[in-house]
C-alpha cells in the first residue's frame, strides 16, 4: 500500500533499501504491485518519540561506534553532509524520499526523484535549525541580541529580518499539513473511538511538523560544540554547556584543548618562565604544570 499522505500516529512511510543515485537522479527498481523485496516501511513519529537508534545514526553519517544520544530524525536530517552523495542514498535507504516518488512510477517497474528537490529542501531545512534558538526567543518575546549575523547572507539589516525571512521560506512545507478527525479500535471487538490527528503530505512536511512541536515544546536544537561535527541534537541533561551530540566529540574537543593548553604551556616554559608565573598567566594548576615541564627539552 502507497499512501502520498499519512497521519501523526498512523500511516508508514517507505525506506527504499535498494536504489541507486545516477546523474542527479535517486532510482529505484520497484513496482507498485511487487516492491516488497525493494522496500521497508516504519512510522516517522516513532523517530520523534525516541531518538534514532545509533547504529542507524552511524550507518547514515558513515561513521562507526559513537555513542550518540539525543538525535531524533529532524535533527539527523539536518546534520547532514549533503555533498556526500553516499550519506545522502543511505539516508534515503533507511528513511525514504523527502516526496511521494509515485508520479514518477516507470512502466519498467522502477520509480525516481530528482535530488535538486530534496538538496533545496535540505538547505532551507538546515537553515531554520540553525535559528532554532533565536525563534523561540522570538516566540517567547524574550529580546534577540545584536551582534554578528550568523548567516552568510548579509542583506539583511538586522537578525530579527533574516529570521523572518527564513520562517516565510519553510511555509511551502507546512502547507500540506491540516488537522483530521480519524475513528481507531483501541481494542479488538470494541467500538471505535475519534481521536485528532495531524494529516501530513511527505517526509519533509513531517520534519518540519516535528521541529515546530520542539519549538513550542522543548526549545530550539542544539548544535554540538564540537566545530568538526556539527551535528544537531537534544541534549538528555540541559545543566551542562557546552553540549557534545557524543562522548566521543566531548572526548576530541578535550584531547585538542589539552594540546593547545600544552602546547602555551611548552612556549611559555621555553621563553624562562617558572612553574608559578606559567601558572599565573593560564590558569593552569601547577601541579599539572609540573609533570609537563617534566617531559620538555629545551
Amino acid at each position: 500500500m502507497h499512501n502520498p499522505a499519512f497521519t501523526m500516529n498512523n500511516v508508514k512511510w517507505s525506506a527504499w533499501e535498494k536504489c541507486c543515485i545516477l546523474d542527479g537522479v535517486i532510482y529505484i527498481n520497484s513496482s507498485k504491485e511487487n516492491d516488497s523485496e525493494n522496500m521497508e516501511y516504519y512510522y516517522p513519529f516513532d523517530y520523534y518519540r525516541a531518538p534514532v537508534p545509533e547504529h542507524l545514526v552511524n550507518y547514515i553519517l558513515g561513521r562507526k561506534g559513537n555513542s550518540y544520544k539525543g538525535l531524533y530524525l529532524h535533527h539527523l536530517f539536518a546534520s547532514l553532509d549533503c555533498s556526500d552523495k553516499e550519506q545522502v542514498k543511505r539516508w534515503v535507504e533507511k528513511f525514504g524520499p523527502l516526496y511521494s516518488p509515485w508520479e514518477n512510477f516507470e512502466e519498467n517497474g522502477g520509480a525516481k526523484v530528482e535530488l535538486f528537490p530534496f538538496y533545496d529542501a535540505y538547505a532551507t531545512f538546515k537553515r531554520f535549525m540553525e535559528a532554532g534558538k533565536d525563534f523561540k526567543k522570538l516566540i517567547s518575546g524574550d529580546p534577540v541580541q545584536g551582534g554578528e549575523l550568523d548567516w552568510d547572507d548579509m542583506i539583511f539589516e538586522s537578525r530579527e529580518d533574516r529570521l523572518e525571512y527564513t520562517f516565510d521560506s519553510t511555509k511551502p512545507y507546512l502547507a500540506g499539513i491540516s488537522p483530521v478527525l480519524v475513528m481507531r479500535y483501541k481494542e479488538p471487538g470494541q467500538r471505535p473511538v475519534l481521536e485528532w490527528d495531524w494529516a501530513i503530505p511527505d517526509l519533509i512536511s513531517a520534519l518540519y511538523f516535528m521541529l515546530f512541536l520542539d519549538l513550542t515544546t522543548k526549545g530550539g536544537p542544539y548544535k554540538c560544540a564540537d566545530p568538526r561535527c556539527g551535528n544537531f541534537f537534544y541534549p538528555e541533561d540541559l545543566r551542562g554547556e557546552p553540549q557534545y551530540c557524543s562522548p566521543e566529540c566531548q572526548n576530541r574537543v578535550n584531547q585538542r584543548n589539552n594540546k593547545a593548553r600544552k602546547k602555551k604551556v611548552r612556549l611559555l616554559w621555553r621563553e624562562g618562565k617558572s612553574p608559578e608565573e606559567i601558572a599565573r598567566a593560564t590558569g593552569i594548576k601547577i601541579e599539572q604544570i609540573t609533570t609537563w615541564v617534566s617531559t620538555f627539552k629545551r
